[in-house]
């Protein structure tokens, strides 16, 4: 019956925990072995996101100061203790870095991801160059870049900018003055990709 419990590899593609009941399951699409392994992947990505964003809280300090001259001076420095290897976690964020784009790429060869969307979330990864407000910025987006990949594996014929803006609708730390000026925004008819590059840092 409907109470009975799902079987194992059907909780699996359902993405619910084993014990769900077939009633409470209902109405949940089924993922295929496919899918599971590009929500693994991006699995991986977030978790190296949030390596980078420990590394960054403790590379990305300055401010840009007047006329910017403090953040070119500041992330210079840290430039050069990256490269010479001597400033650790300014050369491990930029290694984290690097294995994440790999990661977006290969999400890009699976079909996830369009070439559009690779480049922008690869503008989301902190460099040692960005202020802390900067990169606080970019560490957003790119949660919200993920969480918009995971709704597209989920819902493939759905936008990525609408998965974008769902993301943000859908997050219970986003102010609620946000959201709203998010929905005048839509029923203004203001072009979809234009508001997902608005929210994308919210």
């Amino acid at each position: 019956g409907k109470n009975a419990f799902l079987p194992p590899q059907d909780a699996a593609s359902l993405q619910v925990p084993y014990g769900t009941t077939q009633k409470e399951a209902a109405g949940r699409t089924a993922l295929t072995p496919d899918d599971l392994k590009k929500l693994k992947q991006i699995s991986t990505a977030k978790t190296l996101a949030k390596q980078i964003e420990g590394l960054s809280s403790k590379v990305n300090t300055f401010d840009a100061g007047p006329m910017g001259v403090e953040r070119l001076y500041e992330g210079s420095k840290v430039a050069v203790g990256a490269t010479l290897q001597t400033n650790e976690n300014a050369a491990l964020m930029r290694t984290q870095a690097a294995k994440l784009a790999v990661l977006m790429r290969s999400l890009g060869e699976v079909g996830v991801l369009t070439d559009t969307d690779i480049d922008r979330g690869e503008k989301l990864l902190p460099n040692v160059y960005d202020t802390k407000s900067m990169a606080q910025r970019k560490l957003r987006g790119l949660d919200r870049f993920f969480k918009a990949t995971e709704t597209i594996v989920r819902n493939p014929t759905m936008p990525f900018d609408e998965a974008i803006i769902k993301s943000v609708m859908d997050d219970p730390t986003v102010s609620q003055t946000s959201k709203r000026s998010i929905q005048v925004l839509i029923k203004k008819g203001t072009p979809i990709g234009e508001i997902s590059a608005i929210v994308m840092e919210q």
